[in-house]
């Protein structure tokens, strides 16, 4: 049988040891953590995003190259009438916003074309009820314009003809 004297030594030997194990432990980690990660990372080396918007597709192609910054061009792209096409309307992240090298800046260019809309059938119908048509597509100016060029009234405000669109 053992008793406690017997076992002390061994106690010993085994609490060192945790001990030793612990040390290491913490060591590695610290030197993981606060060497390797920040050399793996480039912690704390950023740069500066450029205002993109506004340019021309190959104009900030040249931009994001000489700062060392990658793009990726978004799939579904916008369309503004006040632009000009394959200008950036919009990126991600925006300007200025300081962030690592090689990092990819998601942009979105403005269509070369205007979308094409659906053209809602509005004849023989009440004018309240091609106005609310009109709404679902189109914004309140191009609405007016296109139900007084659209549609001739007669007493009872019915779309009687569709005029052509110069």
């Amino acid at each position: 049988m053992y008793t406690m004297q017997s076992l002390l030594p061994q106690l010993k030997k085994v609490g060192l040891h945790l001990l030793l194990i612990a040390g290491v432990s913490v060591t590695l980690g610290f030197i993981f953590l606060k060497v390797y990660l920040p050399f793996y990372t480039n912690h704390g080396e950023t740069v500066s995003v450029p205002d993109l918007s506004g340019m021309t597709y190959e104009k900030a192609e040249e931009v994001l190259k000489s700062a060392s910054l990658q793009y990726e061009i978004s799939i579904d792209s916008g369309f503004s009438g006040e632009e000009d096409p394959l200008v950036i309307l919009k990126q991600l992240p925006e300007a200025n916003a300081l962030v690592k090298k090689d990092r990819k800046i998601f942009l979105t260019l403005n269509a070369r074309n205007a979308p094409i809309l659906k053209m809602p059938s509005l004849l023989n119908m009440p004018s309240e009820k091609c106005a609310r048509n009109l709404g679902q597509h189109w914004t309140a100016t191009w609405r007016h314009h296109l139900c007084a060029r659209y549609r001739h009234q007669c007493g009872l405000g019915t779309t009687l003809q569709r005029l052509p669109y110069p």
